[in-house]
């Protein structure tokens, strides 16, 4: 019997979402199209498996220095804010000081309505993991975000079962050094400061993809949209990965 040509679009998708559903992520496994956060970045939706982010699934967001953590939790809020219209739980973890307390009025900005937010102020990586995770199993929630300085690779895999199982959002905010240790998130991003033209100016990097390959985009951040927007000067550039360990 012959082999299926692997160069076929048809067959390498239908392989795809096979090994999408196996490992949870992705349509075919919870609400299809519908759960999918797609950016409004042609660029970036398109470079991604799923045609966006997979909603109810865990993702990392890694700030590249302690001066980019603001601007990691920016990203997260619009993540967050894509994911639905119901609450969003955000666990501030045991480090406050390092950042800054979150700053609910700042948050709408990136699009996240802080009439939305309930925020649970953790004393330890312990304490915001068990929150996390017990908001994760409430699916009235749009999303969970979480500041973790430390998470091992069972509590990650917790965190990412518990998404799979509600369809809500997960989303790890890491300091600065946390891409050198694995995890179970989908994606993991790495959020950097760019050169900016209209506005503040992002690199966001995802060095792991679950299925896919890692990318790298310059973006900015557009009020008047309230979203975002590839870089003028970059457009064009296609997306190149990241080779570094993650």
């Amino acid at each position: 019997m012959p082999r299926p040509a692997l160069r076929d679009p048809a067959v390498l998708e239908r392989l795809r979402a096979a090994i999408r559903r196996i490992e949870g992520v992705g349509p075919g496994w919870s609400g299809g199209e519908a759960a999918v956060l797609r950016l409004g970045l042609d660029e970036i939706d398109r470079h991604l498996p799923w045609g966006g982010l997979p909603a109810g699934a865990l993702h990392e967001i890694v700030a590249a220095d302690s001066a980019m953590a603001g601007t990691a939790s920016a990203f997260s809020a619009h993540l967050a804010a894509l994911s639905g219209d119901g609450p969003v739980l955000w666990c501030e973890g045991g480090r406050i000081l390092d950042s800054g307390a979150l700053h609910p009025p700042g948050l709408r900005s990136f699009g996240l309505d802080p009439g939305r937010l309930v925020v649970a102020r953790t004393g330890s990586d312990a304490e915001t993991l068990w929150a996390m995770e017990d908001g994760l199993r409430c699916g009235a929630l749009a999303a969970v975000i979480g500041a973790l300085a430390a998470v091992s690779l069972t509590e990650s895999r917790r965190l990412q079962h518990a998404a799979a199982a509600s369809g809500v959002t997960a989303l790890m905010l890491r300091p600065a050094g946390a891409a050198c240790a694995p995890n179970a998130a989908t994606t993991r991003w790495r959020v950097a400061a760019a050169p900016r033209a209209a506005g503040p100016g992002w690199r966001l990097e995802m060095f792991r993809c679950r299925g896919g390959p890692p990318g790298d985009w310059h973006v900015e951040w557009r009020d008047e949209t309230r979203g975002l927007a590839m870089a003028a000067a970059l457009r064009d550039r296609q997306a190149a990965p990241d080779r570094r360990a993650g």
